[in-house]
């Protein structure tokens, strides 16, 4: 498996595919600290040396079958197109991250996914059944959360919680009264 995309949201892709038991998760992000905290988070190799370096690694990882699953949590045009290049035939995509509204498009090679007989999907929002899994997992304690939270401030330092939100090297913060 390959989660593209290691924050909060592809964190817990790849804390949920150990959960699962997913034999080998790999997880790629331009931003070395987030891909260097998702090994925490269960994650067998974190890459973050760009496209090629991307693309050599999987190709080793899987003795060139390319993954069965990727996962796109990451709102990267980029990311959604080389998902279709890296899975392996028969794979399966999901496309987690939405693309920005201004500008929605990926453009691909339609013969990769015709001849590798990929499946696509996409997931936004959640139903009912869906929040009940996820309360289930949260109290069963399967997973530890508590690595989620990588930053801690009081109320009035939220000013400096936000910058830190934004410097890309936490993945949540919490702000305490």
């Amino acid at each position: 498996m390959l989660v593209m995309g290691a924050g909060p949201i592809g964190a817990m892709h790849v804390a949920l595919a150990r959960m699962k038991g997913a034999g080998r998760v790999l997880v790629s992000d331009p931003n070395p600290v987030r891909a260097a905290r998702a090994l925490t988070m269960g994650a067998d190799r974190a890459i973050s040396d760009g496209n090629e370096k991307l693309e050599a690694t999987v190709h080793e990882a899987t003795n060139g079958e390319g993954p069965e699953v990727v996962i796109v949590a990451a709102p990267s045009h980029e990311a959604q197109m080389q998902a279709i290049e890296l899975a392996g035939i028969g794979g399966r995509i999901n496309f987690f991250g939405g693309l920005p509204k201004d500008r929605p498009a990926i453009e691909f090679n339609s013969n990769t996914l015709h001849y590798k007989e990929l499946l696509v999907t996409a997931t936004t929002a959640c139903s009912t059944l869906d929040c009940w899994r996820a309360a289930e997992i949260i109290n069963s304690a399967r997973i530890d959360f508590r690595p989620f939270v990588t930053a801690r401030y009081p109320l009035g330092r939220a000013l400096e919680a936000f910058e830190e939100v934004q410097s890309g090297r936490t993945l949540k913060v919490v702000l305490e009264p």
